[in-house]
């Protein structure tokens, strides 16, 4: 894929069949999903278009809990990328002859797949198949998400082993929340932190530049960041702001999908003191990722 004008994360709502309890919106599914809105594809076809005429090509990352429950979603994804490029997170819940046929009908050189396992919904060895079949067979470009959950950690090793075997890549996520009365990412020991860092060293560099923010290691606070300007979020009701991790509240809101938006001219410090998600987007961090990527061509 060729460089986006812009990403889009696109929490396009808050929803999933599934019910882990390490997901930030653990136990508030029923009540967040109240404020989820589905415009008719149509609408959701002319903003893309839109997009696309003012911006040019850019590349829109599904977010939003899981997003293949999502009403008419072959066809949105067929809608969008007729113009953009998707990045789509899913936990494969897809019974394979669906996956297959998602695959018939999309162009998967537009299409990159994280696949998340969640070890307390669904078995490891179905959900292995899945990402196997669409990696080698249909030729989608993945990677397979594990969150290091503190009750998994003792199978998270196996787990790697096997997802390497198939010739899958593999990231970790930190967990960010409490259990046991320990509040993670601090609570991880010094082997459970060289376990996650180490997976990360081995994956895309962009990752890798994520894990010390998700990790509260480092802080973003006052640091020239590119959301809002290379990158923006929509979320579930189509209102645009800089990030998922400001204040969702009017005074920060760019815009929405029904009366269009307008990025920032220039990168603006950030004014958080956590980021799990898109420290990437940092100005020192895209430089060093470029300067790597320098490096090692």
């Amino acid at each position: 894929m060729s460089r986006p004008a812009i990403v889009f994360n696109w929490a396009i709502h808050i929803a999933c069949n599934y019910r882990c309890p390490y997901c930030w919106f653990d136990g508030e599914w029923e009540q967040l999903a109240k404020g989820n809105q589905y415009p008719p594809l149509e609408t959701l076809a002319r903003f893309w278009e839109t997009v696309h005429a003012q911006h040019g090509i850019c590349h829109i990352d599904f977010g939003g809990g899981e997003p293949t429950v999502y009403p008419r979603f072959p066809e949105l994804v067929e809608t969008l990328i007729k113009h953009h490029t998707v990045h789509l997170t899913t936990n494969l819940w897809w019974e394979l002859p669906r996956w297959e046929s998602f695959a018939d009908r999309v162009d998967m050189s537009k299409i990159r797949m994280s696949a998340s396992f969640h070890p307390t919904e669904t078995d490891f060895d179905p959900f292995l198949e899945k990402a196997r079949f669409l990696v080698h067979e249909k030729n989608f470009a993945m990677s397979v998400v594990i969150v290091a959950y503190p009750p998994m950690l003792g199978k998270l090793q196996r787990y790697l082993e096997l997802v390497h075997a198939a010739g899958i890549d593999t990231n970790l996520q930190p967990f960010c929340g409490t259990w046991e009365g320990k509040t993670y990412p601090a609570a991880y020991t010094h082997q459970e932190r060289e376990l996650i860092y180490g997976v990360s060293e081995k994956t895309e560099s962009m990752f890798e530049a994520k894990l010390p923010y998700a990790m509260d290691d480092s802080s973003p606070y006052g640091k020239l960041c590119t959301a809002g300007q290379l990158y923006l979020h929509i979320n579930q009701v189509g209102d645009i702001y800089r990030c998922t991790n400001v204040p969702q509240i009017s005074s920060d809101r760019l815009g929405s999908i029904t009366d269009g938006f307008t990025p920032f001219a220039a990168p603006q410090p950030c004014p958080q003191q956590h980021c799990q998600c898109e420290t990437n987007w940092l100005v020192t961090e895209m430089q060093n990722a470029k300067l790597l990527r320098l490096k090692t061509a």
